[in-house]
């Protein structure tokens, strides 16, 4: 029973955060008219980034929640990147940069605050990604929106299966 009660109040805190989180953060449309260079120099990617952006921007709750489930992090590091006026495609990168090198995500945001203007692509190869490594495909086989796609698709059907 106490668990069950220790579980409870940490959900509502973690419910509290992420509710907090929304009301900090600088809304998405802003990032709409920042310079955003999400490009890494390969087209696949590219048009990921592109979707994560356009679909972050549109409903910024089920990104956060996304990103957070994604990587694991919690939603006040997700809150904190975009209140610092880093578009959606900015955060996942910066995200998964993080993760492919094991690197803490502020050593990343370091790295992207020097090159500000520049492509991911000249990001991740200053971080020392090259084009064609073990690392580089890392990056371009993470599948964050293909998740989220798929569970979209699924519970589209089950809908229609129901009827």
């Amino acid at each position: 029973m106490k668990k069950a009660i220790i579980l409870i109040g940490v959900f509502s805190i973690g419910m509290g955060l992420l509710v907090m989180n929304f009301s900090y953060a600088k809304p998405l449309s802003e990032a709409r008219k920042a310079k955003v260079k999400p490009e890494m120099g390969d087209p696949e990617l590219d048009q990921r980034l592109a979707m994560v952006n356009e679909r972050g921007i549109q409903d910024q709750r089920m990104f956060v929640e996304g990103i957070c489930k994604h990587f694991g992090v919690d939603s006040q590091l997700v809150g904190d990147l975009l209140g610092k006026g880093l578009s959606p495609a900015d955060v996942y990168m910066s995200l998964l940069l993080s993760k492919t090198l094991k690197q803490d995500v502020q050593k990343v945001l370091e790295v992207y605050k020097a090159n500000r203007g520049k492509s991911w692509g000249l990001i991740a190869q200053e971080m020392g990604i090259k084009p064609g490594s073990k690392e580089f495909h890392a990056l371009k086989e993470d599948n964050f929106w293909a998740k989220e796609q798929k569970k979209g698709a699924a519970k589209g059907q089950n809908q229609k299966k129901g009827r």
